[in-house]
């Protein structure tokens, strides 16, 4: 019984998180439409676009293989979990992790490693060299718009080849989730980015508000 109702929490829980992901994705659209596209934001789009033709084309093994793991070991260690053996191959890899739960098993999906890691060795860079130069800034511009195409990429492709991680909590939960964390994710970018955060309230407080009226009209309609 107790499995019973667990599997139906997990399906509402599912259906919200593929309603927030829709939410926040027309807040981003919302934001996006007054933006003016600078000589930097084409270089980023384009690298992005080009990473997957690239990586839907090279899926570097190895290379995604070490991240997925590692996000795995950095994820358990934040949620102060003990771990074992760590292995990486050139085709799979595993990390033991005591009690592992839901976020510690889904982090590679969510997280994108290497655009963090490009951001963790830009921002370390600042401290050295403050303002950085043009040729520094569009480098990092090109590596972090591939670094988020090869995590987009291989996201999609390790969640159609159904990894063994998302069958522990359900497929439907858990792709569900990894879609919201992206969505999510990429959202926060934006907001960083422009800095339009009582904007994305608004728009959001509008969507929900308008939903909510036009439950209740289908409620007094069919009374």
């Amino acid at each position: 019984m107790i499995k019973f109702f667990k599997k139906i929490i997990k399906f509402v829980l599912s259906f919200v998180l593929l309603w927030l992901s829709a939410m926040l994705l027309i807040v981003g659209f919302r934001l996006c439409l007054p933006l003016n596209i600078s000589l930097q934001g084409a270089i980023a789009a384009l690298a992005f676009l080009g990473g997957l033709i690239l990586f839907s084309k090279q899926k570097f093994t190895p290379v995604y293989v070490f991240g997925h793991e590692l996000t795995h070991w950095i994820v358990a260690k934040l949620f102060l979990r003990k771990t074992g053996r760590f292995r990486v191959g050139w085709t799979n890899g595993f990390v033991e992790v005591s009690r592992a739960n839901v976020w510690i098993t889904l982090a590679p999906y969510i997280v994108p490693f290497y655009l963090m890691l490009v951001i963790g060795v830009f921002g370390l860079s600042q401290l050295f060299v403050y303002p950085s130069p043009t040729w520094a800034t569009f480098a990092f511009l090109l590596c972090a718009s591939l670094g988020y195409a090869y995590h987009c990429s291989m996201t999609v492709y390790a969640i159609g080849l159904s990894q063994s991680d998302l069958e522990i909590y359900g497929e439907f939960f858990s792709v569900s989730l990894i879609i919201a964390g992206n969505v999510l994710f990429l959202v926060l970018a934006l907001l960083m980015y422009n800095g339009q955060w009582r904007q994305a309230f608004d728009v959001f407080r509008g969507l929900c508000s308008w939903q909510r009226d036009m439950a209740m009209t289908i409620w007094q309609a069919n009374r």
